[in-house]
């Protein structure tokens, strides 16, 4: 499993810094590293975030074509061709916050009472939350929504410790990597969304 490890590892690093500068290669190269990230989980037990990588497989599909729709949607004949390619930033408007936090905690509550229930699964709860909070993050991902980068944050600070109790280390190593990126991703889709604001109020 060691060989699956470093190998998921290197193409998250590839899927994330591709992500950052929102280039739509990212998704089939995140489908290859989901897909190796899932059969290391099951080895491990961690029966939640197994099943999430198959939830994922499915939103490297829908984020590819959502992204190359968007990047059509919004070219303008009056732009250079740089610009066409850009994949447009959206903002999570308070309900949206709201209901994303909403789901994001009864899909814990729903996830934790299963694996307990049914599963010798390892650290169910934190498992549970990992697994809600990043579906949650993927759809706005891949829905291009700014906010994403803000729960991979706590998703990446919450699984680093998890990864190394269960001796997964290239993963810990992964997902400390994966945080300094989502901070980077954050700070990069608010100056996208800076400038589009800026291109919206000059035209």
């Amino acid at each position: 499993m060691f060989i699956l490890e470093v190998v998921a590892t290197v193409l998250g690093i590839l899927c994330v810094g591709l992500l950052i500068y929102r280039n739509h290669w990212s998704w089939p190269i995140g489908l290859g590293q989901v897909i190796l990230t899932g059969v290391v989980l099951w080895d491990a037990k961690l029966y939640a975030e197994t099943g999430l990588q198959a939830v994922f497989a499915g939103f490297q599909v829908y984020g590819w074509w959502a992204w190359l729709t968007s990047r059509n949607h919004h070219s303008d004949a009056t732009q250079t061709e740089s610009m066409t390619e850009e994949i447009r930033v959206e903002t999570l408007s308070p309900s949206g916050w709201g209901l994303s936090i909403g789901v994001t905690g009864l899909g814990t509550l729903v996830l934790a009472w299963f694996l307990i229930q049914f599963t010798d699964g390892k650290a169910p709860w934190v498992d549970a939350f990992i697994a809600a909070a990043s579906m949650t993050a993927q759809y706005l991902l891949a829905a291009r929504f700014h906010a994403n980068w803000t729960y991979w944050i706590i998703v990446d600070i919450v699984s680093i410790p998890l990864y190394v109790a269960r001796g997964l280390y290239p993963f810990a190593i992964l997902y400390v990597v994966f945080l300094g990126l989502a901070i980077a991703g954050w700070i990069s889709w608010h100056r996208a969304l800076q400038k589009q604001t800026e291109c919206t109020n000059g035209n």
